[in-house]
């Protein structure tokens, strides 16, 4: 089971911080592939995206490094 935690919060009439944070003890339920997606869509509607990874395998990690090495089109 994998849970996703969301919050936002309000600053100034124009800035709106969000959290999502997908959490699961469990390995192998999908939590870097969904962080991965989840984050590159909203990339794709022009918004900034930090994705943190504090997983001791740096699963997530090691997938940017890959996608550096692959040529732009």
């Amino acid at each position: 089971m994998c849970s996703v935690y969301k919050e936002s919060h309000i600053y100034g009439s124009t800035a709106t911080l969000q959290f999502t944070v997908v959490v699961s003890t469990k390995g192998g339920v999908g939590k870097t592939s969904f962080s991965v997606q989840f984050g590159g869509i909203y990339a794709g509607m022009g918004q900034r995206v930090l994705l943190v990874d504090a997983d001791f395998q740096q699963s997530l990690s090691l997938f940017m490094q890959l996608l550096e090495l692959i040529p732009a089109p």
